[in-house]
């Protein structure tokens, strides 16, 4: 439920274990009382932290560090786990060129293994037994897993492609017609190797918990089918308090024990894990990003850097980390492990864009969260592959997205034909049947929104609607916001059955995520005109309202 993170991911060079005070470490495990630590094992540098004999430890070890953090954390009843990291492993790429990615271009990569090599037989999955076994910790955190994912054109995979489609089978590049079936091929090929070390290593210690960091996470928006003991990942160190409650949704929904993991600091430059720049985050904006957590039914933790290559933990800092641990745990008997009764649903569609796992509609999902949230209405977050679950929602907003599958729209559809509404964002291609309209294909606009109380400017995309049997809405744009123009239609709304269909022109999702305004939230609250929410806050719009189920009580 609440665990504590420290990562170093020791580099070339570094010694481990120079500054170590294991005093002040029980000190920090006394004060917080957390249900697990989580510690460095490997990072992305592929330099272990602890005596591996399988893969490469970092030259000088003054300490064993994980059997000294296992000694102290299996004296208070806590936890322990490991922080290793997966496909993203710069030594072996170094030390193993052949087990690398390989792009399109024939450029073999310095950081990303390839999911198809020998490196999770040979290195990832010994190690893993190692610390399992010979350390006895409870579980293992595979960082640098699903992200660093690519669509692979080494010796490996090009073998495997032609064991399963026949031999000389043509490799699909990204200008062939069938490129879209070798990247499915290419996840598969990543849900075999995560697959494939959860699997051995638990049939040698099945009670040691195994995660594959963000699997089934935002980048992974696809039906659960590796038997990993938890969900995890660790979100933005900025805006982050949008960005835990959009991800944490995504989770809620799946019936599995799940975390999310803040960071302790930001780092400055942004997206630089190796500066040493690092502004440390107080005990009361953590308790705020850890709220929108528990109150999901998630777990929390948090990442603090460990200086001194893996051993110093500051004393300043601990009655920050005590204040977040109160705070978690005096909320645990009521939020851990319930479950969302929201009945307004925003529909992840199971498509990756650019990158092999990415979550390509993501930008739209979260922008429609929070626009949601920001109206004082709660919602869940429904991957496409549980559309079967319709019929307790009110409501289903489609993010913009370049496909939704067949079966979900027939679901969609009958979710419609008895009562249901669907909120349509700009760009979804739905039948006209449907949506009562058909729409010109996207052109980039600059537009001006006009809600009778502001304006706000918005950059977007928009399908100019040729209407067919919808009825035209009441809310329009102005073309400039200097001169009266001819007004244009935003939205069209369609009866279909006992239900009502809202399409929109523009990609008011993607817009919203990017420019947050007064004017913008109003617009999107004026789409659900008939919907009346089962709870609701009096006073500010910006009360995060997420009212949820546990044993019975709501």
């Amino acid at each position: 439920f609440f665990g504590l993170h420290f990562d170093f991911h020791a580099m070339e060079g570094d010694e481990v274990g120079t500054i170590i005070d294991m005093e002040s470490i029980e000190m920090m495990l006394d004060a917080t009382k957390p249900d697990m630590i989580q510690v460095d094992t490997k990072g992305h540098p592929g330099i272990s932290s602890y005596c591996t004999k399988a893969g490469h430890h970092a030259e000088v070890m003054h300490m064993d560090v994980l059997r000294e953090w296992r000694r102290v954390t299996r004296e208070r009843g806590i936890r322990l786990y490991a922080h290793h990291s997966g496909l993203y492993e710069q030594t072996q790429a170094r030390l193993h060129p052949e087990w690398a990615v390989v792009s399109a271009d024939g450029e073999i990569s310095k950081d990303y293994l390839s999911p198809f090599s020998p490196y999770v037989d040979e290195v990832l999955i010994p190690q893993i037994l190692e610390i399992a076994g010979e350390y006895e910790a409870d579980g293992v955190w595979v960082d640098g897993d699903a992200w660093a994912a690519y669509v692979d054109y080494g010796a490996y995979a090009i073998a495997a492609w032609e064991k399963e489609m026949g031999e000389g089978a043509k490799v699909p590049y990204p200008q062939d017609k069938n490129y879209e079936e070798y990247r499915e091929f290419c996840r598969e090929g990543f849900r075999n190797y995560v697959n494939r070390y959860v699997q051995t290593v638990k049939a040698r210690y099945p009670k040691f918990e195994v995660t594959s960091n963000w699997i089934y996470s935002q980048l992974v928006p696809e039906k659960r089918t590796i038997p990993v003991d938890f969900l995890s990942g660790d979100y933005a160190c900025r805006n982050s308090v949008r960005s835990a409650r959009a991800i944490g949704l995504c989770f809620n929904h799946q019936d599995i024990t799940w975390d999310l993991m803040a960071w302790g600091q930001n780092a400055v430059p942004i997206d630089n894990w190796v500066t040493r720049n690092r502004c440390t985050k107080e005990g009361v904006q953590l308790s705020q990003e850890a709220a929108v957590v528990l109150s999901q039914g998630g777990g929390f933790q948090f990442f603090n850097i460990l200086y001194g290559t893996g051993g110093m933990v500051q004393h300043w800092a601990i009655p920050s980390w005590k204040q977040v641990a109160e705070f978690c745990r005096a909320r645990k008997e009521f939020c851990f492990h319930a479950k969302s009764i929201a009945d307004i649903a925003v529909v992840f569609p199971e498509y990756y864009g650019e990158k092999l796992f990415g979550g390509g509609a993501w930008n739209s999902v979260s922008g429609w969260v929070g626009m949601i949230k920001d109206m004082g209405y709660s919602c869940d977050v429904l991957y496409e592959a549980a559309c079967e679950q319709l019929e307790r929602y009110k409501v289903l907003v489609l993010p913009s997205a370049e496909q939704y599958k067949e079966e979900s729209l027939k679901q969609i559809r009958k979710f419609v034909e008895q009562g249901g509404m669907v909120l349509v964002d700009g760009g979804v291609r739905l039948d006209e049947a449907l949506t009562g309209v058909t729409f010109a294909d996207g052109k980039e606009r600059l537009l001006f929104l006009d809600n009778g109380e502001g304006m706000t400017a918005l950059e977007t995309k928009y399908y100019a609607p040729m209407l067919k049997t919808a009825s035209e809405m009441l809310y329009c744009h102005k073309e400039n916001y200097f001169y009266e123009a001819e007004r244009e239609i935003s939205a069209v709304r369609n009866q279909v059955g006992a239900g009502n269909v809202i399409s929109l022109c523009l990609e008011l999702g993607s817009v919203y995520e990017e420019n947050i305004t007064y004017v913008l939230k109003q617009y999107g609250k004026s789409l659900f005109p008939d919907y009346r929410p089962g709870f609701s806050v009096e006073g500010s719009d910006y009360v995060d309202v997420t009212p949820m189920e546990k044993d019975g009580h709501v």
